[in-house]
């Protein structure tokens, strides 16, 4: 396992640096916040066409937010491969999990592919924070 660091912040959410793979064999880097309490990764929508899996299989969905109705937004479901990283140098392996695209600005790493088969170490009192992929 690798050890990736995590930005904490005063508010009590941690960040991670992801590295996705485009089409043109570069590395597409986003900052995203670990959310312990989403099902699947959530991306912007605008980076799906730059991802080089983006021709794997994709598909629209709805989904309601928090399991309140009325209030849902529609996504598209595909599966990428990805990568963290961090300011130490550390990069994981290239996980492949499927990923929610929505018309967001911010970027959430979830459980299925990606936190369920890591250790999540968080430090509230200490402001620290890793996971092991």
């Amino acid at each position: 396992m690798t050890r990736i660091n995590l930005r904490f912040y005063a508010k009590g959410f941690v960040e991670v640096f992801c590295r996705l793979k485009t089409r043109h064999e570069s590395a597409y880097r986003l900052t995203a916040v670990v959310d312990t309490g989403a099902q699947i990764s959530l991306l912007p929508l605008e980076i799906l066409d730059l991802l080089e899996d983006a021709g794997s299989p994709q598909t629209r969905i709805s989904l309601e937010q928090a399991g309140i109705t009325r209030h849902s937004f529609e996504a598209v479901e595909a599966r990428i491969a990805l990568q963290f990283e961090d300011l130490e140098g550390n990069v994981s392996e290239v996980i492949t999990a499927p990923c929610w695209f929505a018309d967001t600005e911010v970027a959430l790493i979830g459980f299925e592919g990606v936190l369920d088969r890591a250790v999540l170490h968080i430090d509230y009192p200490g402001r620290i924070g890793w996971i092991d992929v």
